[in-house]
């Protein structure tokens, strides 16, 4: 949640925090949001940060968790 500027502004943070959060899904997910919010389309970039983590995320937990 640090990543993703809800607890400090992503401004305030230095260049190399605001670089992981931009590839962090929660960072991608509040600069998606904001974009949103202000009326402009959402990155691209953004939106396919949260794909890739989506599949990347529901595959590790279909190996980690199955119905037996």
């Amino acid at each position: 949640m640090a990543l993703g500027g809800l607890w400090f502004p992503r401004e305030a943070m230095p260049t190399v925090m605001r670089q992981i959060s931009d590839v962090s899904p929660t960072g991608a997910a509040v600069d998606a949001l904001q974009h949103a919010w202000f009326g402009t389309g959402a990155p691209t970039s953004s939106l396919l940060v949260l794909a890739v983590s989506a599949l990347v995320f529901g595959a590790a937990a279909m190996a980690a968790f199955r119905w037996e």
